[in-house]
């Protein structure tokens, strides 16, 4: 089974809490009331961009070839490290906004 893609926004602060929705509109989650409730609505409402962050760190490491022991490059370390940089940028808007 697959979520919903993304992206999901907090659409508005509700009775009981945030809702969360699809930018289509669709409802996805809604927080309960408490001190957190808008920390949390941002969190599940970043889902699908954190798992594309971690897919895509998941590429970078599997293409490093093995775990960059002391048998490793110059060369393979500063890929691998430039690869884990380039998709932190990336994905940066995402995760200051939590």
């Amino acid at each position: 089974m697959k979520h919903t893609p993304g992206p999901w926004s907090v659409m508005s602060k509700h009775r009981n809490g945030w809702e969360i929705s699809t930018t289509t509109g669709a409802w996805m989650a809604h927080t309960y009331q408490d001190s957190r409730q808008q920390a949390n609505a941002n969190l599940i409402a970043a889902a699908p961009d954190l798992l594309k962050l971690a897919k895509d760190l998941e590429k970078v490491i599997l293409s490093s070839g093995h775990n960059l022991c002391s048998t490793a490059t110059n060369e393979e370390r500063t890929k691998f490290i430039s690869g884990i940089l380039d998709v932190w940028n990336n994905h940066y808007s995402i995760l200051e906004n939590l």
